[in-house]
């Protein structure tokens, strides 16, 4: 990998579009590389060598390093990363002056710009980051036939759902469908693992599912869930009461 090149993408100066925040009826999703198959020692180095190294905390750090495998430390590393850059970039602020605080439950936000609203989630080789003016939650993951999860069921999913999901045609594919969307809720409302899944109802209504629960008075919440991603699965969820327009956008082709 070259790394002047390295540098230019990850800093997203190559050209990707759009360069300015979501406006009040939009939601942004980025596609962002993980370099999850870079040995770690390696992506370290040429974060060093660009001069991002700032950009990482000394918390961040001590995150990173709880990993054993090098493509868990490159996930968390490329999570911090992306999420500095590209809020920067949109902002029009230098991604190290961003201020980032934890609420009780532990879900990050920007004291400094209240009507922003992000979340991020990552799978395999991508992450995504979502990014509006509204309460939002999003999760990724990667669609393995092969993985068992039977175990999950009686726990984490409703009679009707474990219906579906044994009866359908790809069992793994439909746990996934109900996976993201009750995982991308939960990160939605903010409240963590309070809110156990199996209180969750999913509902399944051609391409667009939606999740509906009383919280307290808020709205409903509605989901989106598609494969944006190649082989991934990611669900976006936001209130039903606003009507957004949903843009894909990836940091750019990484060449060389």
């Amino acid at each position: 990998m070259h790394i002047n090149l390295f540098c230019q993408y990850i800093a997203c100066k190559m050209p990707i579009a759009p360069a300015v925040m979501p406006h009040d009826h939009e939601i942004q999703v980025w596609i962002i590389p993980s370099f999850a198959d870079i040995p770690f020692p390696r992506l370290w180095d040429i974060v060093l060598n660009c001069g991002y190294s700032q950009l990482v905390s000394f918390e961040e750090s001590q995150a990173v390093q709880k990993f054993i495998r090098d493509r868990d430390k490159n996930r968390k590393l490329m999570t911090f990363l992306s999420r500095k850059i590209t809020l920067g970039k949109l902002l029009e602020i230098d991604p190290a002056d961003l201020i980032f605080e934890s609420d009780s439950f532990g879900k990050p936000f920007l004291p400094h710009y209240s009507n922003v609203h992000f979340n991020i989630s990552h799978s395999g080789s991508h992450i995504v980051l979502a990014i509006g003016k509204v309460p939002l939650g999003i999760d990724l993951e990667y669609l393995d036939e092969d993985f068992d999860f039977h175990d999950m069921l009686n726990s984490t999913f409703q009679s009707s759902e474990i219906k579906s999901i044994l009866e359908a045609k790809s069992p793994a594919q439909k746990f996934f469908d109900f996976w993201t969307r009750k995982e991308a809720f939960v990160k939605a409302i903010g409240q963590g693992l309070s809110i156990p899944p199996i209180d969750l109802r999913v509902d399944e209504e051609s391409n667009t599912f939606s999740i509906e629960k009383g919280m307290n008075g808020k709205n409903a919440w509605i989901c989106n869930s598609s494969q944006i991603i190649p082989s991934y699965l990611c669900s976006l969820v936001y209130p039903r009461s606003a009507e957004m327009k949903i843009n894909i956008y990836h940091w750019g082709d990484l060449k060389g």
